[in-house]
């Protein structure tokens, strides 16, 4: 086998050529790992790829395996985390391809499941368990990040204990620092969100009201609020997204059949509703995190809205927003009420 310098060597018009003829986001991902010039390579090819179904064969409680789905291509990737979990509960929840798990000493880690790389991160001193019910989480512990964990000074926000905690620490830190969270102006509901937004953390409270986290002063600052209007009644779900256009685009979601989506002024803290996705598709996680691809090959249908049926949590369901139809996309392909859509990820750096 030739040496790693003889790879690095390869011009970049035939670099290029190479990395555009692999059809799986997995395959970019492991060329990436080869050296820096691949790696660059990578990055500027990974973004045509659309996410990864990432779902427990049975639950992680009674099995250590896992599958990442192509939903378009239907090929998959089986994933043996026998290691990983034997001392963690499962993952929780996932930020940039990495997810977060919770060690029966409340051990707070980040992992890659693809190539099983863990980082530690400190403990918090007053994290209570996840309550699991069934193989599924109740109460959920959120996690962002503000990019690929690997990268230097890469910031992580994890929202806690029912959402009446919010804390944030770069990767290598020591400790935690906590946010200010006055429960008589703010609740934050643990059902929702937490993102990563042009260089900011961004959450939703029960009152529907988004705040920008600054990390100076470890204040929460109203970035926007929910119009007071009964078309915003439902129960509903929200999930914070950042579409290709560099907008932050706020969905909310009440069973299978009632979205919006809302387009976040941050200048006029202000929302706006749109009715069409210009070709973005949306997935939408159990976790609350979401989404957006665009798709040149047609394969994944845009103005659409990928979800897990909550009523049957193994059917993937697709809401069409120009007309306001669900249909069923591909039945009984989860057996459990956790799934992810997520990426293996690169770093920028080696």
């Amino acid at each position: 086998m030739a040496p790693s310098s003889s790879w690095s060597g390869l011009v970049e018009e035939l670099l290029e050529s190479i990395f555009n003829r692999l059809e799986d986001r997995v395959d970019v991902f492991r060329c990436g790992l080869v050296c820096a010039p691949w790696r660059a390579m990578a990055l500027k090819i990974y973004p045509k790829f659309m996410p990864l179904l990432f779902y427990p064969d049975k639950t992680l409680e009674e099995n250590t395996k896992a599958t990442m789905l192509n939903i378009a291509t239907g090929e998959t990737l089986k994933l043996d985390l026998q290691e990983t979990y034997r001392e963690m509960i499962p993952c929780s929840s996932s930020s940039n391809g990495w997810f977060l798990t919770i060690g029966h000493d409340y051990q707070l880690n980040l992992l890659n499941p693809v190539s099983n790389t863990r980082i530690e991160l400190p403990q918090i001193p007053d994290m209570q368990p996840p309550i699991v019910w069934g193989g599924n989480y109740i109460c959920k512990t959120r996690v962002s990040t503000s990019s690929c964990p690997l990268n230097p000074g890469c910031l992580v926000l994890i929202c806690y204990r029912d959402g009446c905690g919010l804390v944030f620490c770069g990767v290598g830190d020591k400790e935690w620092k906590a946010l200010n969270i006055s429960t008589n102006s703010l609740f934050l509901k643990p059902l929702d969100t937490i993102t990563w937004y042009n260089g900011k953390f961004y959450v939703i409270d029960r009152s529907r009201r988004v705040w920008g986290c600054n990390l100076s002063s470890r204040t929460l600052e109203l970035a926007c609020e929910l119009p007071n209007s009964t078309r915003y009644c439902y129960p509903y779900t929200f999930y914070l997204a950042e579409s290709f256009f560099g907008e932050l685009l706020l969905v909310l979601r009440a069973g299978n059949r009632h979205f919006r989506v809302l387009r976040l002024d941050l200048g006029r803290k202000e929302m706006d509703e749109v009715t069409r996705l210009r070709k973005q598709a949306l997935f939408l996680g159990s976790d609350g995190s979401a989404l957006v691809h665009m798709d040149n090959t047609r394969s994944i249908r845009g103005d659409c809205i990928y979800f897990m049926d909550p009523g049957k949590p193994h059917h993937l369901l697709v809401y069409d927003i120009n007309t306001n139809n669900t249909i069923e996309w591909l039945p009984e392909i989860v057996t459990g009420d956790q799934h992810y859509w997520t990426m293996p990820y690169l770093s920028t750096h080696s």
